[in-house]
């Protein structure tokens, strides 16, 4: 008995992960390319920003940069949404 609802509580918690990966996707999909590509990397696939600035063939501190940007920008979009629910 106790198993089941530990077995339930798990698939709750995965539901839940899949849900904000899939709203995390849906916020950085609204970005630039550059930027989408970069959030995408970084918080999706799990590289380093050594690993993305290899891939992009750029310094990692342009990586960082662009990082940075693309957070704002996700923070305004955040904003936006809060404002019109």
């Amino acid at each position: 008995m106790e198993n089941k609802v530990i077995e339930r509580e798990v698939d709750e918690c995965i539901d839940r992960l899949v849900d904000t990966k899939k709203d995390v996707i849906s916020v950085i999909e609204q970005l630039e390319t550059s930027q989408y590509d970069i959030l995408h990397k970084k918080y999706v696939q799990y590289l380093t920003f050594d690993e993305i600035a290899a891939i992009k063939n750029k310094s990692t501190s342009s990586i960082t940069s662009i990082h940075g940007i693309a957070l704002k920008n996700v923070q305004k979009i955040l904003d936006e949404r809060k404002r019109v629910k």
